[in-house]
């Protein structure tokens, strides 16, 4: 199990369970949505699912899932009060699947 697994099972019980076993279908609606290509997972994930991507006319963004809804709105809602000034750009969230396009 790695780190990411563990941490998130360990947090959320069985909701964390069905949440991992969810997330390769849910990277693929989010890919899809977004329209993203070469999408890479980075390594050493701790809380959240993160990767690397190519959005089309935008160039490298980063996808981030969780399995908290309530810890992506708040992320969300600092990084528009932020609006890119010191801190990473959001493009986009997907309440749906607690995502944001950075």
């Amino acid at each position: 199990m790695n780190k990411l697994e563990e941490n998130v099972i360990n947090l959320f019980g069985e909701r964390g369970q069905e949440w991992l076993e969810q997330l390769p279908w849910i990277i693929e609606q989010l890919t899809q949505h977004w329209s993203l290509t070469n999408v890479k997972q980075i390594t050493h994930q701790n809380w959240n699912y993160v990767a690397f991507a190519e959005k089309q006319n935008q160039g490298p963004v980063i996808l981030k899932i969780s399995c908290d809804k309530q810890l992506i709105l708040d992320e969300y809602q600092a990084l528009l009060h932020f609006a890119g000034l010191g801190a990473v750009k959001v493009f986009d969230i997907n309440r749906k699947y607690n995502a944001l396009l950075l």
